[in-house]
């Protein structure tokens, strides 16, 4: 019947800033509203965009799995697209701001630079090239006057062309109409402030009907880089940009999709948790009904229960009326069983003075349904057999013939809730007692502590002064562990640790003290039930590993006896400190107890080795201590570290459990 925890939900809250998602914080799974709410304060606040995703770490598997639960509306800033002729010169026709001139003379002067500038270098070029071909043969008289000449002029041509178009302002030379070209594009430039205010990437941005008008320079000048692609084989700019501009649309509209499919997976995850939650709640609201219409029929039906005596058996026991179903005579000896069981459960809560209200009996007949599974299973009687004793019991609790079959129906439903499981599992660990020792004071101590963690669910009751048995868990080797595993896997570790002891003290009637960092401290009233819980954390770590075997959990234990000074609801003094002391001298997946333990532990079937005497550190009296044997096939022997340390003056290095660590 035990249940393991088989995954670890968190909660992660991020926001995107600087074109990526930074992770801001992390919560439990309990805490899904508050990590919603973080996420909108972040956007509210910031104006960014947020985002929370649910991941979930399958311990079995060793898989993390990630889901969006919420995508804030803020859409993500998009990173600007580089064009690639960014940074390529473009020519344009713009005029750089200066004094005004006369167009004409600023014209003239700059065509008589163009040519002097022209002629200089053409005959600098051509001088050049005549003394390279008389270097290598050619004379005067195989050069004739002709093609020096027409070399010159080709120079010059080459040079002087681009050199007037680019240094020579032809629009204003030509007398153009700026206002025409205002009236004509919006763009232009009004004023010699604005003539710079577009940069050369956006004039080539802008599209075909916002494109500049072509001048008779830079329409000379971009038809001849034009051709100048044509010529390389490469396609021209204009086309090159059109490109890059369908290239970002596309881009563009491929990110609009994927926001879109993550808001409707977003809306779709948000439906379907929304309809599991109201399945839930319609479930809880139908099971309420239930026990309501239970509470009617019992209170129309009988009236015996009185606040005087709310616990009064034998007027139950004696109403034949609500007792509908037959009990077969070869069940009548088990029943009697279980109606024995069921009147002890009563006469330790009549005891207590407690009320028999309908959520009191719904926790005893949880309790009922693990002791009567437990009985089925220890005489080998059918799932028939369970279910005709379970509604007779149920039945002789008050409850109608039909809910008392439909609670048996619900009894693995019931199995599958955190506050239900330790009933039923309490109850089946009581029969078992019961079924070996009638009159043994475990079983009284059991139903105590279970029905008062029912009853009162978020009271921690307090500790009384009395002979109590202290454990301490320790998970080995935890500092190497989060260096080789890293503190993300280590602290699962350590969660699945917890769970396990958490489990076995519910089981097995411990009370959790306080957490040491990486173990845990319990008490017991019973030496037997902290030997149990014990047995029971190392088989289910055992069983953990053997289907992790990768990252192995290795947990030692260390139990003593004794009266502890009790403040604050926690335990000090001399006793607490041996069993923190035992608990060192362990090895891994080993279980140490002191003599004190063994003596109020005879009787039960228990094996221990001895191990001799061990001189603990700051424990004056040398203690006598053993090793419970668990596990049968594991051989009893005593390891030979501990015996080296029993006869060294040294204390074993260990952890010192005593001192008080933070509470997580």
């Amino acid at each position: 019947m035990e249940k393991s925890v088989s995954s670890i939900i968190n909660y992660e809250v991020y926001v995107y800033q600087n074109y990526t998602w930074d992770l801001l914080g992390r919560y439990p799974s309990e805490q899904r509203a508050k990590a919603i709410e973080y996420a909108k304060s972040i956007e509210n606040s910031e104006r960014k965009p947020t985002k929370v995703v649910r991941e979930t770490y399958d311990l079995d598997t060793q898989t993390f799995q990630e889901a969006l639960v919420y995508l804030s509306e803020i859409p993500k800033p998009q990173p600007r697209k580089s064009s690639p002729y960014e940074n390529s010169v473009i020519p344009t026709t713009i005029r750089r701001p200066g004094p005004k001139k006369s167009h004409l003379t600023e014209g003239v002067i700059m065509i008589f630079l163009s040519i002097i500038f022209a002629i200089m270098t053409a005959g600098m070029i051509t001088a050049i090239a005549l003394r390279f071909m008389s270097s290598i043969g050619f004379t005067a008289r195989d050069i004739s006057g002709q093609f020096v000449l027409g070399m010159f002029t080709f120079f010059f041509l080459i040079i002087s062309i681009p050199t007037a178009i680019k240094w020579v302002n032809w629009d204003n030379l030509l007398g153009e109409n700026e206002e025409e070209k205002k009236e004509q594009n919006p763009l232009y430039p009004s004023s010699s402030q604005d003539e710079f205010k577009y940069s050369k990437r956006e004039l080539y941005e802008i599209g075909d009907e916002k494109y500049l008008p072509d001048s008779f320079s830079s329409g000379f000048v971009r038809r001849l880089f034009d051709m100048f692609d044509v010529l390389m084989g490469r396609k021209t700019l204009r086309q090159r940009i059109e490109e890059a501009k369908a290239a970002a649309e596309k881009e563009q509209q491929l990110e609009e999709e994927k926001e879109k499919a993550e808001e409707e997976a977003r809306k779709k995850q948000e439906e379907e948790e929304a309809k599991a939650a109201a399945e839930k709640e319609r479930q809880l609201e139908e099971e309420r009904r239930l026990l309501e219409q239970a509470e009617a029929e019992e209170q129309s039906a009988m009236s015996i229960q009185t606040e005087e005596d709310p616990l009064e058996i034998s007027a139950i026991s004696e109403n034949p009326v609500t007792v509908h179903t037959v009990i077969p005579p070869e069940l009548e000896k088990d029943y009697l069983i279980m109606t024995s069981f069921l009147s002890i459960i009563l006469r330790v809560l009549q005891e207590k003075n407690t009320l028999l209200n309908t959520y009191a009996r719904f926790g005893i007949e949880l309790f009922l349904a693990g002791a009567c599974e437990q009985l089925c299973t220890t005489k080998s009687l059918s799932k028939q057999s369970n279910r005709t004793m379970l509604s007779g019991l149920l039945e002789l609790l008050g409850r109608a013939s039909t809910l008392a079959e439909l609670f048996y129906d619900k009894i693995e439903e019931y199995m599958l809730e955190p506050k239900y499981l330790p009933v039923i599992e309490n109850g089946a660990k009581s029969m078992e007692i019961y079924l070996n020792n009638k009159s043994s004071p475990e079983l009284i101590s059991l139903i105590q502590v279970t029905m008062t963690s029912w009853l009162n669910p978020n009271k921690k009751e307090m500790i009384t002064s009395g002979i109590y048995t202290i454990m301490f868990t320790d998970i080995v080797s935890s500092t190497h562990m989060t260096q080789t595993l890293g503190d993300r896997l280590a602290q699962q570790l350590i969660h699945r640790h917890n769970t396990i002891v958490r489990q076995a003290l519910n089981t097995c009637g411990g009370e959790e003290i306080k957490q040491t960092g990486d173990g845990i401290m319990a008490s017991f009233m019973w030496a037997s039930n902290a030997i149990d819980a014990a047995i029971a954390i190392q088989k289910a770590v055992s069983a953990y590993n053997h289907e992790s075997p990768t990252v192995p959990l290795e947990v030692r234990i260390g139990l003593n006896a004794g009266e502890p000074i009790v403040e604050n609801n926690d335990l000090f003094g001399l006793t607490v400190q041996i069993a923190s002391r035992v608990c060192g001298e362990a090895n891994k997946n080993q279980i140490y107890v002191s003599s004190v333990v063994k003596e109020l532990a005879a009787g039960k079937n228990y094996t221990f080795t001895p191990l001799g005497e061990f001189k603990l550190k700051g424990i004056d009296t040398p203690q006598t201590l053993y090793e419970v044997i668990w596990n049968e096939e594991k051989p009893k022997k005593n390891p030979p570290a501990k015996k080296d340390r029993k006869k060294t003056k040294e204390p074993p290095v260990e952890r010192d459990f005593s001192e008080t660590l933070p509470e997580l």
